[in-house]
């Protein structure tokens, strides 16, 4: 004898259960949008992170002022490249590791500064970089407000002009 059979009939209840369940497990695998912290901006052309401009207050040799900027980047920063004839400095990346809150991946945020005297060591240029990369997700770069504030008022306040 054939057994004859018939569509599973599913309640409206039952489907939107199924549904939430769904939305749930996808949130928890990490399918959602990842979330940079509040203070990275993005910069879709790297060229287009802005430099800042510290002009160097009177009286203050370019020895002078270079060895307050090493010392000064050094007290909080790993330096990478350093090259004083040509006036130039940048740190190392700066990492900092964690999960990120719109996706559930682990994500790894970068930043690191730049410093270049102009070629008649009177101004020194200012600029940082950072970038945001979460696991399966391509990297993002730009800047970090917070961060790029934070060490042109550390430099300027050192080898800046005084206002009165």
């Amino acid at each position: 004898m054939m057994r004859e059979e018939r569509p599973m009939e599913i309640s409206l209840g039952t489907a939107v259960k199924g549904i939430v369940l769904l939305g749930v497990a996808l949130l928890a695998t990490g399918c959602g949008t990842p979330k940079a912290p509040s203070s990275f901006i993005q910069i879709n052309d790297t060229t287009r992170t802005s430099w800042k401009t510290v002009e160097l207050r009177e009286g203050l040799t370019y020895e002078q002022a270079w060895q307050i900027l090493v010392d000064t980047i050094a007290m909080k920063y790993d330096i990478e490249t350093t090259d004083k004839d040509a006036g130039y400095l940048r740190s190392g990346w700066a990492y900092m590791t964690g999960k990120d809150q719109g996706t559930g991946y682990p994500f790894t945020y970068g930043r690191r500064l730049t410093c270049n005297f102009t070629e008649d060591k009177t101004k020194l240029q200012v600029k940082t970089e950072a970038y945001y990369q979460v696991q399966h997700y391509p990297t993002v770069y730009g800047l970090d407000s917070g961060f790029n504030e934070d060490v042109y008022t550390e430099i300027a306040g050192k080898l800046g002009r005084r206002t009165r």
